[in-house]
């Protein structure tokens, strides 16, 4: 069952050292299971006569979709509150001149505070979704991909996608071993979910990108691998353990 269909563009940037501190933290943490619940606060963006950018019922089905996929690690996810934001402006959010203001009214301390919106520009870019310290979504299918982001892992195609032999693989590509190296370019031919064209990587080998990686982009979204879940769990400890 494809629970993240990757038909939008994500606008989360990771910082250049990133990969090498997903590797650190992963290392620091091993862990197979968390057994927590964490809370979301949904924040709900209405546009000028009051009508949700989202529905509470669609944002529900989309949460459960999400508990679904991480049931490998035993974390879960539920709303707790439904807030709506009554300032049309963050309908259509422009990023670099609106998120300040908005975070600064409704942001909530040690929750998961998931913004809902009509749209998103970023530099001029639209977007389906962008994570940080916080989560926005205008496409609901992007809630996966953009959770993965929220706990540390980068694009199957960072760094240019990685190698299929790397010396190191956990400084090459996503910094994940057990992902294909991916070098994702939007004119990619595809024949549904499958490359339809033979690939190789800096090196001459072949090989066959991760069409149905959830931190892909290929449309095929359906799946972390157990190393990804490795480091999601890792980085939670790390970064995320003040999560009620």
């Amino acid at each position: 069952m494809v629970l993240s269909a990757q038909s939008f563009t994500c606008g989360t940037v990771m910082p250049r050292n990133h990969i090498e501190t997903l590797s650190e933290i992963s290392r620091a943490n091993p862990v197979d299971r968390l057994h927590r619940k964490v809370s979301i606060v949904a924040h709900i963006v209405r546009d000028s006569l009051w009508v949700p950018s989202h529905s509470e019922s669609s944002i529900i089905s989309a949460i459960n979709n999400l508990n679904t996929l991480f049931e490998p690690i035993a974390l879960s996810f539920e709303v707790c509150q439904f807030r709506y934001i009554d300032n049309y402006n963050f309908h259509d959010l422009v990023y670099e001149e609106e998120e300040p203001e908005m975070l600064a009214n409704y942001n909530e301390p040690n929750v998961i505070n998931m913004y809902f919106v009509n749209s998103i520009s970023i530099y001029n870019m639209p977007a389906g979704g962008y994570a940080g310290n916080i989560i926005v979504i205008a496409i609901l299918g992007a809630i996966p991909h953009e959770m993965g982001h929220y706990l540390g892992l980068v694009h199957t195609f960072q760094n240019g996608g990685g190698l299929v032999n790397s010396p190191d693989c956990t400084a090459d590509g996503d910094g994940i071993c057990d992902t294909e190296a991916d070098p994702y370019y939007p004119l990619i031919p595809m024949d549904g979910c499958n490359i339809a064209e033979d690939l190789v990587d800096a090196n001459g080998d072949y090989y066959v990108p991760p069409t149905d990686n959830i931190m892909s982009y290929y449309g095929c979204a359906c799946k972390f691998t157990q190393g990804q879940y490795n480091a999601m769990a890792a980085y939670f400890l790390a970064v995320r353990n003040n999560l009620w």
